[in-house]
């Protein structure tokens, strides 16, 4: 369970080679989560086809999300082309007030020079529409970014090609010579509308991450992480001409290796905020905040205040949540986290709010912009915690207690629900499966043991449905594929003998993986029919 209700790498992701293909008449496409440092993946958008070819705007082949036909597959590129970022992020996203409705995907293709590896993004509406658009310098439809994309795959930090890719309309990556070091390189941006890219750090970064909803974007940069105090420049701001400015040096760690930093933009793009602790072992974390337009002049920045930890924006942009107290438990140490989870206004920090003490992890209950209340373990002991619901946090006392025991916990979009662990084994790392309503009222178990987890979210947009994988062989990571009724656990249902990933599509259906084999699988779309049938 974490506070950073966000996207994460995503270890199963596919990387294809071939001529770049769309296949028309596919469901349309999701959003995309950011997270701060080391990247995101998200939903919806473009989704990877088979045998070399990729599929836009949510799906590939047989039939679309409507139930009809699909059009034939359509060439958009010839020649040896491979999708970069993930089947999620390697095409852009269509949002609310973007300068284009179009989807454009990256893609690389060997450069003349031996060794360099050239970047190119594709107009796929319009190389759709009028054939496979001309790779060579004399079409619109296909633009060359890059004639020396960074291609290495080193152990730490990003790593070719997932780290290139999409946020939004916002396509962020990495150039320079191979290296097996983690990178530490000039970084560029590009957005529909652009005629070139735009290099946004210096010379010396370590990663950028951009953000769905807006055209900002913010980097870690000139780090000097082996010194003591370890530190890094993190710019941030609006996407302009040139570099995004410094909002700030960050101090990562306290003295005993704990973190004690966080970054993320606002919900609507428009502030960003970021704590950091100092130089010295008596410098507590403080929280800041700065319009995105003004990050860089300290004297329009928001101190929102100091001995915060844990913090986030709520789900609405209306609140700050945060830990007074914290413990912060050394890294890799046996000592359990715990402070007290606060809640004050965004972005000045006003109405300061104690809604519990002893937590030690917490997670908004809600999606897209709906605020349900906040869920959260306390009394942490041993890794295991009381699993808690505040559906109301204008009414503290009103908290629900839920389930004992609990050692990770993933709610619901709703609110409704949540899959929790309570027991774990510690080689594997596999856990039992049970499904809780979050008004306390019923639990019941999907999968005794220690040999299930969850491949993608385990709940269907609405909860209809709840999904985990069982079985699983933890020397290839195939599992059984499963499926429930949230109603009590009912008709169960196995969907998969060798899954290795799942995508809800809403409430409409599932996109997953069968008959893995480590290198190839079968792509598979099951429409669902009125609650999840």
């Amino acid at each position: 369970m974490s506070p950073r209700p966000a996207g994460q790498w995503n270890s199963r992701a596919l990387a294809f080679g071939g001529a770049l293909v769309v296949f028309a008449g596919c469901g349309g496409g999701g959003s995309q989560t950011d997270v701060g440092a080391g990247g995101a993946t998200g939903t919806g958008g473009a989704a990877a086809g088979t045998g070399g070819a990729s599929g836009v705007d949510g799906g590939s082949g047989g039939t679309n999300a409507d139930g009809g036909a699909t059009t034939p597959a359509k060439q958009l590129v010839a020649g040896p082309a491979h999708l970069l970022g993930t089947p999620t992020s390697a095409c852009s996203q269509t949002i609310a007030g973007a300068a284009t409705a179009d989807h454009w995907c990256a893609f690389t293709l060997p450069d003349t020079v031996l060794g360099k590896t050239d970047l190119w993004v594709v107009d796929v509406e319009k190389a759709a529409a009028s054939g496979p658009a001309k790779c060579d310098g004399s079409d619109a439809n296909c633009l060359r970014l890059s004639t020396n994309l960074w291609t290495s795959q080193p152990d730490t930090g990003p790593a070719h090609p997932y780290s290139h890719h999409f946020y939004g309309q916002t396509l962020i990556f990495y150039t320079g010579a191979p290296s097996t070091a983690a990178f530490n390189g000039p970084i560029m941006a590009w957005r529909p509308g652009w005629p070139v890219a735009r290099q946004i750090s210096s010379d010396m970064a370590i990663s950028c991450d951009g953000y769905p909803a807006s055209d900002v974007a913010l980097c870690f940069d000139n780090g000097a992480l082996t010194v003591a105090p370890a530190h890094f420049d993190l710019r941030g701001g609006r996407l302009g001409t040139g570099t995004l400015p410094v909002a700030d040096t960050i101090y990562p760690v306290t003295t005993t290796g704990a973190m004690q930093w966080s970054v993320a933009f606002s919900p609507a793009g428009d502030y960003l905020a970021y704590s950091t602790g100092g130089t010295t072992a008596t410098d507590k974390e403080t929280l800041y905040a700065y319009k995105v337009d003004d990050v860089g002049s300290v004297d329009k920045r928001l101190t929102v205040g100091t001995g915060l930890s844990q913090w986030d924006i709520g789900l609405d942009g209306k609140h700050w949540y945060f830990m007074r107290n914290y413990n912060y438990p050394p890294d890799n140490s046996a000592i359990d986290p715990t402070g007290t989870l606060t809640v004050a206004d965004f972005p000045g920090g006003g109405n300061e709010t104690t809604l519990a003490p002893n937590v030690g992890t917490y997670v908004f209950l809600g999606a897209d912009g709906v605020d349900r209340g906040v869920a959260f373990l306390d009394q942490i002991t041993g890794g295991k915690g009381t699993y808690k619901v505040m559906a109301d946090i204008s009414k503290p006392a009103t908290v629900v207690t839920v389930a004992a025991g609990v050692s990770d916990a993933v709610p619901s979009d709703d609110g409704r629900f949540t899959y929790i662990k309570t027991e774990i084994d510690a080689k594997s790392g596999l856990g039992n499966a049970i499904l809780v309503k979050n008004d306390g009222s019923s639990t019941c178990t999907l999968a005794p043991g220690t040999t299930a987890d969850f491949y993608g979210a385990p709940f269907l947009a609405h909860a209809a449905l709840v999904f985990w994988a069982d079985n699983i062989n933890v020397n290839t990571g195939a599992a059984e594929g499963w499926r429930a009724s949230t109603n009590a656990c009912a008709d169960k249902q196995k969907f998969a003998d060798l899954l290795d990933f799942w995508f809800p599509v809403g409430d409409v259906g599932l996109i997953y993986s069968d008959n893995a084999t480590g290198a190839t699988s079968t792509l598979r779309f099951v429409k669902l029919g009125a609650g999840g049938q």
